[in-house]
């Protein structure tokens, strides 16, 4: 099945300069677009109505973020998973899950809300190296935090099937520095382990682009933490 693109243009949507911009969300209800600036320890949001860009300083390194049902934002950092309200220039933040012991020097990267409410994220050693310690972690609705996948070096990208039954991440493993896809199959909450498909993709195949480009895909689903 091809790949249908409503609009091949793309424009800058906000020219934010950020060194490493990840985990772009979009709020429906507010109508905003959220995203992380990692090495800055900032969270930005852009808010479509007005044009207003703003930001937020972190206590630490922010992965990546999704919705609460409640309306924050669900963040993992270097030291636990937080939940964050922002408001106006001020930011509240509280500790839901300390990370474990042999998480440190230790950072999350990338992570995502699954259909079932639950939140999903990688770590990895920070800075980066070639040791194979990061994890795959499940923050579920009792706010347990467990691992998913084991021994990684950086994971990326987790998507899910239309019907929110399997997930795929990209991870970077250590036996031959590549990417791989591996797939997980959600069964009534739980998971299962798949295989992972090597691909040949070194690590300098990719070039870090100072000026970020935010796009909006039209027509996600927004998935909040905590629904069921």
């Amino acid at each position: 099945m091809g790949i249908s693109v409503l609009n091949k243009n793309v424009e800058i949507l906000v020219d934010c300069q950020n060194v490493v911009g990840e985990s772009p969300l979009w709020c429906a209800e507010k109508q905003a677009l959220y995203w992380v600036a990692t090495l800055e320890r900032k969270i930005f949001c852009f808010f479509m109505d007005s044009g207003v860009v703003q930001h937020w300083d972190m206590p630490e390194i922010p992965g990546c973020i999704a919705l609460g049902d409640n309306g924050d934002l669900i963040v993992a950092m270097e030291s636990g998973i937080f939940e964050v309200s922002l408001s106006g220039h001020k930011s509240r933040i509280s500790l839901l899950q300390k990370c474990p012991p042999s998480f440190n020097g230790m950072r999350f990267n990338d992570g995502k809300c699954d259909r079932q409410g639950r939140f999903l994220a990688g770590s990895m050693k920070f800075p980066l190296s070639p040791e194979a310690a990061g994890v795959l972690y499940r923050l579920d609705h009792n706010k347990h935090l467990s691992p998913v996948i084991h021994g990684l070096i950086t994971q990326n990208g987790l998507a899910w099937s239309r019907m929110g039954k399997k997930c795929t991440c990209r991870i970077l493993t250590q036996a031959d520095r590549s990417f791989g896809n591996t797939n997980m199959t959600y069964t009534r909450g739980c998971h299962t382990i798949g295989s992972c498909l090597s691909i040949c993709d070194s690590m300098g195949g990719v070039r870090m682009v100072r000026r970020w480009i935010l796009t909006v895909a039209i027509g996600v689903q927004q998935t909040m933490v905590g629904n069921c």
